[in-house]
């Protein structure tokens, strides 16, 4: 039987699974009115905010990016 080898976790991915749990936590405690509309409101707009830095680290290496405007430029640089 072969053990399925586990992929490696990234770091972007670690820190998208932290702010996923600590948004779910925020989330949890005003659903359990510990805390106020307000505070949670603060809470999540800084959680929101290192999440959309996270993604467009990822966007911006990311392989198709790269791929596509390499080719694009291949492209233009043999007309």
């Amino acid at each position: 039987m072969k053990e399925k080898m586990s992929e490696p976790v990234y770091e972007w991915e670690a820190t998208l699974q932290r702010l996923h749990a600590v948004l779910e936590e925020q989330y949890s405690l005003y659903r359990r009115e510990v805390i106020c509309e307000t505070t949670y409101l603060e809470a999540i707009r800084a959680i929101d905010k290192a999440l959309g830095e996270v993604e467009m680290a990822i966007f911006q290496g990311s392989f198709s990016l790269t791929k596509s405007s390499s080719e694009h430029t291949l492209k233009q640089e043999n007309r």
